[in-house]
């Protein structure tokens, strides 16, 4: 058993050092932005909590018409100590490998609508325990000048988020604070399940396009998930 420990811990080195998250989000919450036709968009992030890093990963690119498309890797979760964790009862905690999409509709110059979903099989690695995960959305996404505000709904299922309500809302926020060099990010996801947390923090811009978030994972009110730290590359 050995070897498959090594070999997903470096799953995990590729995944964090080179950047994959589709659908682009402040940290958990798309932002509603989809990438132009033949425009390549990658994210990847980290959440450190006191028990287990967990790691989640993902491209997509245009297509055209304001739809894009890719692929992610969702809650690679990593105990400390221990390796990559898979539970069954528990598919919060096992890895996804997911199928994303997204179409926008301009409502105004200031109003886009967005539609997608994350869908694809959970607990990889245990081929006799996986099942069909998912997790589909609609936000609107509003701007003013440098700034961005976001509210929607989302579904998830149970091989998604666990135990917990299906539905919940989610709402982020982009606000620039130094032009385009600095923002401060944040976003919460309603509910009682792992989805359900707020997160706050700060974007720097850097050079060739790259941009590094770092913030804070507070639980919302109503669930039992962990405080954490995040960090967050981004590259469009």
């Amino acid at each position: 058993m050995r070897y498959r420990y090594y070999a997903y811990l470096l799953i995990a080195f590729c995944l964090w050092s080179c950047p994959l998250l589709a659908q682009r989000n402040f940290f958990e919450v798309p932002s509603g932005e989809v990438a132009d036709k033949g425009e390549w968009f990658f994210q990847t992030q980290g959440v450190i909590s006191r028990h287990e890093v967990n790691i989640m990963a993902g491209a997509s690119i245009g297509l055209g018409k304001q739809f894009e498309a890719g692929l992610t890797f969702n809650q690679w979760d990593f105990e400390r100590p221990g390796g990559l964790v898979h539970d069954t009862e528990h598919p919060e905690q096992s890895p996804d490998i997911l199928i994303n999409a997204q179409k926008a509709f301009t409502i105004t110059q200031n109003v886009v609508v967005g539609i997608g979903l994350r869908s694809g099989v959970n607990n990889v690695g245990r081929r006799d325990d996986l099942s069909f995960a998912e997790f589909n959305y609609i936000t609107t996404r509003y701007t003013f000048g440098q700034h961005a505000l976001v509210g929607g709904g989302y579904y998830a299922n149970h091989a998604y988020k666990g135990d917990g309500k299906d539905f919940g809302f989610m709402a982020g926020t982009d606000i620039a604070l130094a032009g385009d060099a600095l923002h401060f990010v944040g976003d919460v996801l309603t509910g009682n399940s792992s989805l359900s947390i707020i997160n706050a923090g700060l974007e720097v811009e850097l050079p060739f396009n790259w941009s590094l978030s770092a913030g804070v994972q507070i639980p919302w009110p109503q669930s039992d998930n962990a405080y954490g730290a995040t960090l967050q590359l981004s590259w469009n």
